[in-house]
Protein backbone atom coordinates (compact mmCIF):
# COMPACT_ATOMS: atom_id res chain seq x y z
CA UNK A 1 0.00 0.00 0.00
CA UNK A 2 1.22 3.51 -0.78
CA UNK A 3 0.04 7.08 -0.24
CA UNK A 4 -2.17 7.24 -3.33
CA UNK A 5 -3.85 3.93 -2.48
CA UNK A 6 -4.47 5.15 1.06
CA UNK A 7 -6.00 8.39 -0.21
CA UNK A 8 -8.27 6.46 -2.57
CA UNK A 9 -9.37 4.16 0.24
CA UNK A 10 -10.10 7.13 2.49
CA UNK A 11 -12.13 8.76 -0.27
CA UNK A 12 -14.17 5.58 -0.70
CA UNK A 13 -14.83 5.44 3.07
CA UNK A 14 -16.04 9.05 3.22
CA UNK A 15 -19.57 10.39 3.36
CA UNK A 16 -21.08 13.86 3.27
CA UNK A 17 -22.93 13.68 6.59
CA UNK A 18 -19.76 12.75 8.49
CA UNK A 19 -17.86 15.52 6.70
CA UNK A 20 -20.39 18.14 7.79
CA UNK A 21 -20.24 16.98 11.40
CA UNK A 22 -16.45 16.90 11.43
CA UNK A 23 -16.12 20.37 9.91
CA UNK A 24 -18.25 21.81 12.72
CA UNK A 25 -16.21 19.95 15.37
CA UNK A 26 -12.66 20.31 14.09
CA UNK A 27 -12.46 23.25 11.65
CA UNK A 28 -9.18 22.13 10.06
CA UNK A 29 -7.00 24.25 7.79
CA UNK A 30 -7.46 21.82 4.90
CA UNK A 31 -10.35 19.79 3.55
CA UNK A 32 -12.16 17.01 5.32
CA UNK A 33 -13.18 13.90 3.43
CA UNK A 34 -15.74 12.79 5.99
CA UNK A 35 -14.26 9.46 7.10
CA UNK A 36 -15.36 8.30 10.56
CA UNK A 37 -12.37 8.33 12.91
CA UNK A 38 -12.70 4.65 13.79
CA UNK A 39 -12.32 3.91 10.07
CA UNK A 40 -9.25 6.18 9.87
CA UNK A 41 -7.72 4.19 12.74
CA UNK A 42 -8.52 0.86 11.03
CA UNK A 43 -6.98 2.03 7.76
CA UNK A 44 -3.89 3.29 9.56
CA UNK A 45 -3.42 -0.03 11.34
CA UNK A 46 -3.88 -1.98 8.10
CA UNK A 47 -1.47 0.33 6.27
CA UNK A 48 1.14 -0.18 8.98
CA UNK A 49 0.84 -3.96 8.71
CA UNK A 50 1.22 -3.97 4.92
CA UNK A 51 3.46 -0.98 4.21
CA UNK A 52 5.57 -0.15 7.31
CA UNK A 53 6.95 3.05 5.78
CA UNK A 54 10.44 4.25 6.56
CA UNK A 55 10.89 8.02 6.81
CA UNK A 56 14.23 7.86 5.01
CA UNK A 57 12.81 5.95 2.04
CA UNK A 58 9.17 7.08 1.96
CA UNK A 59 9.47 10.74 2.93
CA UNK A 60 7.95 12.07 -0.30
CA UNK A 61 4.94 9.74 -0.19
CA UNK A 62 4.30 10.46 3.48
CA UNK A 63 4.58 14.19 2.82
CA UNK A 64 2.06 13.89 -0.02
CA UNK A 65 -0.28 11.97 2.26
CA UNK A 66 0.14 14.49 5.09
CA UNK A 67 -0.64 17.46 2.85
CA UNK A 68 -3.83 15.99 1.41
CA UNK A 69 -7.11 16.02 3.36
CA UNK A 70 -7.29 16.09 7.16
CA UNK A 71 -7.84 12.33 7.46
CA UNK A 72 -4.88 11.61 5.17
CA UNK A 73 -2.71 13.70 7.48
CA UNK A 74 -3.90 11.72 10.49
CA UNK A 75 -2.93 8.49 8.73
CA UNK A 76 0.52 9.89 7.86
CA UNK A 77 1.07 10.92 11.49
CA UNK A 78 -0.09 7.51 12.69
CA UNK A 79 2.27 5.71 10.33
CA UNK A 80 5.21 7.79 11.53
CA UNK A 81 4.26 7.27 15.17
Amino acid sequence: MDASALSETLEEASDTLTARKMIRQHQPLRGIRGVPLHRVAELTANAWRTWKPDLNQDEEELSTLFHAAWEDGLVAIGLLG
